[in-house]
């Protein structure tokens, strides 16, 4: 009876958490879903040429620049721990400040989120700090849930990744966990494209050309901090050398 009990309990513990993850991602949701919305501007900026030169470099890794672009290029190579360690290192000086920035914008994306959803609540006496500080200090925890949820599917490589970036830039990794689980809440879609062949006979001689487009919201920090990320592993079944476009002190 008593085990039955714990179960029970640890069941509505588990529902209570769930409906109040629901709850706070359909309000980041309700807020992001037209946030970036609208006929936009058209790309005219010209293809970046310049060969990229190394900015600054650690055991496991270099970071490069390109002059005239924003999109810092950091090779990694070794294990997943020491890759996501030089991962860590060499974005030290902005990891910390990433973080910091983007708890803020979910705090101011929950309220408008809300707000959307819930016209009423900009008339009822429900201060915008309440729901910044309320949704800052429950995030962790409903990414803690999010997490167990997947646990399984995740594989040890992306564990020791977490490990290493947070001890490479001097942060609790579970927070570098918290940053890479907010896609399984916010259920976004992003965009990929590629075309090659007949299709680009004509300006690449067929080869290829492959888009991969980040959809989020267009005044997120985020869009500070977009890097590449090109991972050299190197040990037994780690499999081959692997570019990623995303943040600093993202896995995944």
């Amino acid at each position: 009876l008593k085990a039955k009990s714990s179960k029970k309990v640890t069941k509505m513990k588990t529902n209570s958490w769930t409906a109040l993850c629901l709850v706070l991602a359909l309000a980041v949701s309700a807020y992001a879903a037209d946030a970036g919305c609208g006929d936009g501007a058209t790309n005219e900026l010209p293809i970046n040429t310049n060969e990229p030169k190394i900015f600054s470099q650690v055991e496991n890794g270099y970071r490069q620049k390109i002059e005239g672009s924003e999109f810092d290029i950091i090779h990694m190579y070794g294990d997943y721990y020491q890759m996501g360690q030089a991962h860590g290192q060499l974005l030290k000086d902005e990891i910390p400040e990433f973080f910091t920035e983007f708890w803020n914008f979910l705090g101011e994306t929950a309220w408008e989120g809300i707000a959307k959803s819930v016209p009423i609540v900009k008339i009822l006496p429900i201060q915008k700090w309440f729901v910044k500080t309320l949704t800052q200090s429950i995030l962790p925890k409903m990414l803690d849930l999010q997490y167990w949820l997947v646990e399984d599917y995740v594989p040890q490589y992306y564990k020791d990744e977490y490990k290493g970036i947070g001890e490479g830039a001097g942060v609790d990794p579970a927070a570098v966990m918290h940053f890479s689980m907010i896609p399984e809440i916010a259920q976004m879609a992003c965009s990929m494209f590629g075309a090659w062949g007949p299709a680009t006979k004509d300006s690449l001689n067929g080869g290829m050309v492959h888009i991969r487009a980040l959809a989020w919201i267009v005044n997120a920090p985020m869009n500070k901090y977009a890097r590449v990320l090109v991972y050299h592993p190197e040990g037994k079944d780690l499999g081959h050398a692997y570019t990623v476009w995303a943040w600093s002190g993202f896995v995944g």
